[in-house]
């Protein structure tokens, strides 16, 4: 259930580019074929398959951090935090996205050579 779970997930098996995951919305999933739509650079447009284990860990990210978000916004992820500048409709930052790149770095150990 933890909301950076859903997102390294959805990074690796969706193989998506930092960009990418901030854009997506709820929209995007679609639930009957199995697929992602992704909204690439330039305007481009592709559908990724979507894996039965990442859809159950969207279903309980939704369920348990963004039904009770203060945050009202239309895309998936979004900041987890409120900030005093927040807009609504906000998405996660690159920063919030490479802090959670780096805390899964630092939990695996792994290092650089």
């Amino acid at each position: 259930g933890n909301p950076d779970i859903a997102i390294l997930m959805t990074l690796y098996s969706c193989g998506l580019r930092r960009q990418e995951l901030q854009r997506l919305t709820i929209d995007d999933i679609d639930n009957k074929r199995m697929l992602l739509r992704i909204n690439g650079k330039n305007s481009k447009q592709r559908y990724v398959v979507l894996s039965p284990m990442l859809l159950k860990v969207l279903r309980t990210y939704w369920r348990l951090f963004r039904l009770n978000s203060e945050i009202k916004s239309d895309y998936l992820f979004i900041p987890s935090r409120v900030h005093p500048h927040s807009k609504a409709g906000q998405f996660i930052s690159h920063t919030g996205i490479s802090y959670v790149l780096k805390t899964a770095v630092n939990a695996a150990n792994i290092k650089k050579k």
